[in-house]
């Protein structure tokens, strides 16, 4: 899935800023990627609709995107 991959890039460059230490991440980028995180471990939730789900989850890629384009 493509927010799967998403998260997956934003955790990796959020560690990568925190390597390399030239452009250290915010405290707000931290809480941001904290609870995006939080938001995809609840998406997937089986008492709700197909069509909630698939809210849930676009609703986390846009949110996704945004993150990544500030990180860049």
């Amino acid at each position: 899935m493509q927010v799967d991959s998403k998260l997956a890039r934003a955790v990796g460059q959020f560690e990568t800023m925190c390597e390399e230490g030239e452009k250290m991440p915010t405290k707000q980028l931290f809480d941001s990627l904290t609870n995006l995180l939080g938001d995809a471990r609840t998406a997937w939730n089986p008492r709700s609709s197909g069509e909630a789900i698939v809210k849930s989850l676009t609703n986390l890629s846009k949110k996704l995107d945004s993150i990544l384009s500030t990180i860049k």
